[in-house]
């Protein structure tokens, strides 16, 4: 996979002084993502938005969906985007760096307000218990989210009900518009019952 590719040049990049010092005064974030990011920036941006700060990334095809899992559970922002973008990050839409070797571009204002504008959807993951579902095997509820339906591909393992479960799960924003929101299973977290681990099911979208 193309992150496996990247992976080693960008684990011990250190991110660069200005840029830590824009992140800290930042009030909006914004990455382009095709590869993941470099470590020390998944740190400082996973830091930033649990200090408060809204953090964006915006991709087209996305680097593993466990991956994104991470990046959702440190209270990030996940959209999908209509188009593939190179990797930048943009703060409070003044300042622009590509990545990963943080060279500062311009019109940082004109390339955060289209990533905005190339947004179609959006990712967001899910724990609970399963809830029984009769109508359409293909269709699962959790217990702690009775209005949203998640609609589970062909392939993906069902989870019985009564289990936990984690799902990460991908709302279009035209088929968002229904009245109840409906959620495309793009993963599923579920207990092994071999083994004490965690197994990971998951399907590419």
């Amino acid at each position: 996979m193309r992150d496996e590719m990247s992976a080693s040049n960008r684990k011990a990049q250190d991110v660069p002084g200005q840029v830590l010092a824009a992140l800290m005064t930042s009030h909006e974030v914004a990455v382009s993502l095709y590869n993941i990011l470099p470590a020390k920036l998944h740190a400082a941006l996973s830091l930033a938005a649990q200090s408060g700060k809204q953090v964006e990334i915006f991709c087209h095809t996305y680097p593993d969906s466990m991956y994104l899992i991470t990046l959702l559970q440190a209270g990030i922002h996940l959209y999908e985007m209509t188009e593939t973008v190179s990797d930048c990050l943009y703060v409070d839409r003044q300042k622009a760096y590509r990545l990963p070797d943080y060279l500062p571009l311009a019109d940082a204002f004109a390339g955060a307000c289209h990533l905005s504008w190339q947004r179609v959807g959006y990712y967001a993951y899910y724990e609970g218990c399963v809830a029984p579902y009769e109508t359409d095997a293909k269709f699962m509820r959790l217990f702690e989210y009775p209005r949203i339906l998640f609609e589970r591909p062909t392939g993906l393992p069902a989870p019985t009900a009564g289990q936990r479960a984690g799902l990460l799960a991908y709302r279009d924003f035209i088929v968002g518009a229904l009245d109840r929101p409906l959620f495309e299973v793009v993963r599923v977290v579920m207990p092994d019952p071999q083994a004490s681990k965690t197994a990971l099911c998951h399907r590419g979208r």
